[in-house]
């Protein structure tokens, strides 16, 4: 007899559907006999059966196998591992649908969560994470949702933790909790776990009522430890005060009889200290304490030290290339990556079901707007589909297929399908982490905590782990700044905005009159995207630079704008000119604080990196340097030298 070829994709659709709807488990053999497509010899149909079970398993979908009364063993899928049963009201749909709206993990699109939940989202994420080693986080959470201590290694020693908390400063995921071999509250930064991380299954702890959970990381990068606080006086000029003002990081400011204000902070990290006042317009001049200004000036010194005598490893120069890991390129190759996956069974497969809940819980969609949300072009879309309306259950007759109807030509798809398949999909720990952080971000930019969005996260928290509420074990420090709730209500109003703006390019103030168009986060901090009235052109302000906001006139333009890539914190194009660093442990680290999207890291050796940033201004390079100071040097380009170096004599010899 013979047997009509089935698309490998159908076939794991049809496996996974009959497993799902069986009553009872299914032996090789029923699955043979019911299974569309299966042919050839025992042996070639079991490497079949084996080959989907492993790529169902990759998928989340795990197929579990039982021993039989008959002595056989019987193989089935459970909903419950598969389907999310939680019930939300409209109102907890709608918030928590806003919140995805806001988010986008390592360039993933919101409706890959969305769509797990049935939802279709429009329109930009105005917020973006960057979830360094996701899977590492994943598990951090898992581990810290059901009290078990987690093995990993860190600086070459294998620690065991009980996890406290989880948190998000600056753009990076730290994990904060008991060290069991120190006996002693440690904080590790995620992404600098080496290998996999051990859930220790027997392990088990009681997380204690932290009430000093916020103090190993605070706000800003200075303020790290409150049992080590300490105060530094400074005079800064108008244009500086005005930096300083608005920001709010100063304890208190006196404006003295010679137009220089005197400024008071409080802090405990020196390092953190120090580069904020090299991103002022000048250096200020530090009163107290002494040994401040001494290590202040110590740093500038050995800096000026580092460039006279040049010293660097022997760099392979024929290897110096463009760096190509800004988030840009990262985000083009994603969008070909996710083309290139549906090539296989296994990533059409995937796309399927992410695909079923929101075309179910539509009804009838347009193509054009399900391709654009997804991020696939319309005629991958519609071959999926189309391959879909062959899905279905033995006998795979008309009435038992998936009732997909795709109307090309009036952009249209019709859905009607009643399979397990096409219910919302059960979130995983890292989908939880990420709703985790949306809310957070909302809240933040909201300035208030949303109790319908609270109520949803919980439904879903228990909805995974079976238990109470975990908000507490997630903390998000985002750097904002009060200037956002008058944007935010002008790009609610459609309304133009005047602002007072410290650029970090030429270090001075200027006014702009600008349309904004969204606010995002990325490497945590706040960003307003707008486009110039003047000019046209779309730029990008940072937040806590932003001194002032007026409203400005109405703007109906706004409202018909086109929707557009999400803007990026640093204006890098693929003109944009290159500096190569040699930088050492400490180099490295500041630099991932600085620009972490666009750091790239080229070589290693001797405990020694060679990495490379874009030269986005000379200023905001030299600026960068002064920060890295003795711990990194430029390589190769002699004029980015040149004016560095002229600018830290200028400051050795104040």
């Amino acid at each position: 007899m013979l047997v009509a070829a089935v698309d490998p994709m159908v076939r794991l659709v049809n496996l996974t559907q009959m497993l799902l709807e069986a009553a009872s488990p299914l032996t090789l053999r029923e699955i043979d006999e019911r299974l569309e497509g299966m042919s050839g010899s025992p042996e070639a149909r079991r490497k079949v059966f084996e080959r989907a079970k492993s790529d169902l398993r990759g998928l989340g979908i795990p197929i579990e196998a039982v021993q039989l009364h008959s002595g056989d063993v019987g193989y089935t899928i459970n909903p419950a591992a598969l389907v999310l049963d939680v019930s939300l009201t409209e109102q907890e749909s709608v918030a928590l649908a806003s919140a995805l709206a806001m988010v986008r993990v390592e360039g993933r699109p919101p409706s890959d969560l969305a769509g797990k939940l049935g939802y279709i989202l429009s329109g930009n994420s105005s917020a973006f994470i960057d979830l360094n080693r996701p899977e590492l986080v994943g598990v951090m959470y898992e581990a810290a949702i059901k009290a078990k201590v987690v093995r990993f290694r860190y600086s070459g020693t294998v620690r065991n933790l009980e996890i406290y908390q989880i948190s998000s400063r600056w753009g990076r995921w730290y994990v904060t909790g008991k060290d069991e071999a120190r006996n002693s509250v440690r904080t590790f930064r995620v992404d600098r776990i080496s290998g996999s991380i051990e859930i220790i299954a027997d392990s088990h702890y009681h997380r204690p009522n932290w009430e000093n959970k916020d103090r190993p990381l605070g706000e800003q990068a200075w303020f790290v430890d409150e049992d080590n606080l300490k105060i530094a006086k400074v005079k800064v000029n108008e244009t500086d005060a005005k930096v300083i003002r608005s920001s709010g990081l100063a304890s208190s400011m006196l404006v003295g009889d010679d137009g220089f204000w005197e400024c008071e902070f409080v802090f405990s990290e020196e390092s953190g200290l120090r580069a904020f006042f090299f991103e002022l317009s000048s250096l200020p001049k530090i009163i107290f304490p002494k040994e401040l200004r001494e290590d202040f000036y110590r740093w500038i010194d050995a800096t000026q030290k580092r460039y006279q005598e040049e010293r660097c490893l022997n760099w392979d120069a024929e290897n110096f290339f463009p760096a190509e890991g800004g988030v840009e390129s990262r985000r083009q190759g994603h969008r070909v990556s996710r083309l290139n996956g549906l090539e296989n069974a296994k990533g059409r497969f995937s796309l399927l079901t992410r695909l079923l809940p929101v075309l179910q819980s539509q009804s009838e969609m347009s193509i054009s707007k399900l391709a654009l949300s997804f991020g696939i072009d319309k005629p991958h879309l519609i071959s999926l589909l189309e391959t879909a309306a062959t899905c279905g259950l033995p006998p795979y007759t008309p009435d038992t297929l998936f009732e997909i109807f795709v109307d090309v030509e009036n952009d249209k798809v019709f859905v009607d399908v009643d399979s397990k398949l096409a219910l919302p999909r059960k979130i995983s720990y890292i989908d939880a982490l990420v709703f985790r952080f949306s809310a957070s971000v909302i809240s933040t930019y909201l300035k208030g905590e949303s109790d319908t969005l609270n109520s949803a996260l919980s439904k879903l928290q228990a909805a995974l782990i079976g238990e109470e509420d975990a908000r507490e074990l997630v903390s998000v420090g985002i750097s904002s700044s009060p200037q956002l709730d008058v944007v935010r209500e002008c790009i609610a109003k459609n309304r133009a905005v005047k602002i007072e703006y410290f650029s970090q390019s030429s270090k001075k103030i200027k006014l702009w009159e600008l349309e904004p168009i969204q606010v995002f986060v990325r490497d945590g901090h706040f960003y307003l995207s707008a486009r110039v009235v003047e000019s046209r052109e779309r730029r990008t302000f940072r937040a806590s630079r932003i001194l002032s906001v007026k409203e400005g006139r109405a703007n109906n333009e706004l409202a018909e704008m086109d929707e557009t890539e999400p803007a990026q914190p640093l204006a890098v194009s693929k003109d944009t000119e290159y500096a190569y660093l040699e930088v050492d442990k400490s180099g490295l680290r500041q630099l991932e604080l600085i620009a972490p999207s666009y750091l790239t890291i080229l070589d290693c050796q001797d405990d020694r990196w060679l990495v490379s940033l874009p030269v986005v201004s000379g200023k905001w390079l030299n600026t960068t340097l002064l920060k890295v100071g003795p711990h990194g040097v430029l390589v190769g380009n002699e004029d980015l030298k040149a004016d560095f170096r002229r600018v830290i004599d200028e400051l050795a010899s104040d």
